[in-house]
């Protein structure tokens, strides 16, 4: 868990450094924290549905 996060850390900080110095600092703030938002959707809260769905039973009657 904590790597993903670090690798999340080190996407984004990369990906400001780049986009800061090709385009506006609003721009790439905007776009990293897009960016960051849908590794954490993509990578935690999709993993953890999954995961829920599969531990519950099918039949709740």
């Amino acid at each position: 868990m904590a790597g993903l996060v670090l690798l999340v850390c080190t996407m984004a900080s990369a990906l400001l450094l780049v986009l800061r110095v090709a385009g506006s600092d609003t721009v790439a703030v905007w776009l990293v924290v897009a960016m960051a938002v849908w590794f954490g959707f993509a990578w935690f809260v999709l993993p953890a549905v999954a995961w829920h769905r599969a531990v519950t039973p099918k039949n709740r009657e």
